[in-house]
């Protein structure tokens, strides 16, 4: 059974809520989105709905101060897609949650959805997407050295999410990816020649589909590295990149077709005109 809500209206009564009554508890799947919803709705909608396997979440609007739990269990949750536009500080316990995308647009000066706690504590984790828009350097690197279980990297805009220009820093979003290269590539251990990293050790595919701001050098070593016989993790075999908003040299493909090998999934979309 499921719940679509799209577009969500929920006026100050919160109808949505009162006429599923009973039946929350038999719910599986959970769409709720839309301009109106408020933290509490959704707080109130997830603490009655603890059979959910799948849920699409925004939240976009405050009202008042409200009361809201500290804690929401969702032990069958395998499937969160995540909006926020207002905080979100509630902790949710997801310890069967396999598939996480998340977004937020909110001010960094209140409280928000606890991304490395929630990496941290789903062991089950294997794939992430994020959209880096609004997410400050420092909140991504310390997700990510939570992220011991990952599998699937992705980072992607999301076409369906309002944005708004005016509000955007994609200096932040240059230096979280060149960052994120940059603590994603192993380094050689003090007491051996073994690669080693503690972020993300496992990662099998990693995407980027925004703002590839990080020198073709820094991904070319980040990918030998992974797939060296040396490297003490997970083998990486897709690497899928888009150079849409900056150039690249054919180097880069000519001296990765040299290095990995038959196996290897390397796609590199790029423009003509970005082509050096």
């Amino acid at each position: 059974m499921a719940l679509n809500t799209r577009p969500a209206i929920l006026p100050r009564t919160s109808p949505l809520l009162m006429k599923l009554g009973t039946h929350r508890s038999s719910l599986t799947e959970l769409s709720l989105l839309g301009p109106l919803i408020t933290p509490s709705d959704a707080a109130s909608l997830l603490n009655s709905c603890a059979n959910i396997v799948k849920c699409d979440l925004q939240v976009s609007y405050q009202r008042g101060n409200v009361n809201l739990p500290k804690l929401i269990e969702l032990r069958r949750l395998g499937n969160l897609t995540f909006y926020e536009e207002v905080g979100f500080p509630i902790s949710l316990h997801m310890p069967n949650l396999c598939d996480l995308s998340f977004a937020s647009d909110c001010r960094t000066d209140i409280p928000r959805f606890d991304l490395p706690g929630i990496l941290s504590a789903s062991h089950s984790l294997t794939t992430l997407t994020l959209d880096l828009g609004f997410l400050p350097p420092d909140l991504v690197i310390r997700s990510l050295s939570c992220a011991s279980w990952l599998k699937c990297l992705t980072f992607r805009e999301w076409k369906v999410k309002k944005t708004h220009p005016i509000f955007h820093q994609p200096d932040d979003s240059r230096e979280t990816m060149a960052k994120v290269i940059e603590v994603l590539t192993p380094t050689e251990s003090d007491d051996s020649h073994l690669l080693v990293t503690s972020f993300c050790p496992d990662l099998e595919i990693f995407e980027c589909e925004m703002w590839a701001f990080f020198s073709d050098d820094a991904l070319e070593t980040m990918i030998i590295r992974r797939t060296s016989p040396r490297f003490q993790g997970g083998v990486l075999w897709r690497v899928a990149v888009n150079f849409q908003d900056r150039p690249m040299t054919l180097d880069l493909w000519e001296t990765l077709d040299n290095v990995v090998d038959e196996y290897f999934e390397l796609e590199l979309s790029i423009s003509l005109r970005n082509l050096t």
